[in-house]
């Protein structure tokens, strides 16, 4: 028997004999009759667990929201959330200009702080590259369109004059 059944059927019977103990003639009349009874506790039960999950996932839209919209007017009301994550094009958008800029700042920092690091040999991938060629040449693409990327906003790598060699 699923665990879950089993407590809705605990959490329904409690509320039955907690309603046909009641304080007035028509519900201790109504809620003792045990199938009626547990028909509407379970609906009552169902129902109120739906809403913490609907309440749930609000808040958690409303988060996700939050963080990767901080500018945009926020929705109101779960129906306008709902429909502003409807179309997944927007999120993924923000998630891959995070990623992008992330990537970005990433070799800007290394560029700073290493200027004479040989990051062509990034390109060249693993040694042995065997079992990795699909999954190589993908990486090498997105590293190029990075590396690309970051001599726009920064211009090429210069090394300063000066430095040792590493």
């Amino acid at each position: 028997m699923n665990s879950d059944w089993k407590a809705e059927q605990l959490r329904v019977d409690e509320r039955v004999e907690k309603e046909a103990a009641g304080d007035s003639l028509e519900a201790r009349q109504f809620w003792s009759n045990k199938s009626r009874g547990s028909v509407l506790a379970r609906m009552l039960d169902r129902t109120w667990r739906a809403a913490v999950l609907l309440e749930g996932c609000r808040k958690t839209l409303w988060q996700i929201n939050k963080v990767y919209f901080p500018h945009n007017e926020q929705p109101n009301g779960l129906t306008a959330l709902l429909e502003r994550f409807r179309e997944g094009s927007a999120l993924k958008e923000v998630v891959h200009t995070q990623l992008v800029a992330g990537a970005n700042v990433a070799l800007a920092y290394v560029r700073l702080h290493r200027p004479n690091l040989p990051l062509h040999k990034v390109l060249d991938g693993l040694p042995g590259e065997g079992d990795y060629a699909d999954t190589l040449a993908a990486a090498r693409q997105m590293i190029q369109q990075v590396q690309n990327f970051s001599e726009h906003l920064v211009g090429p790598l210069d090394a300063p004059k000066g430095e040792p060699v590493e």
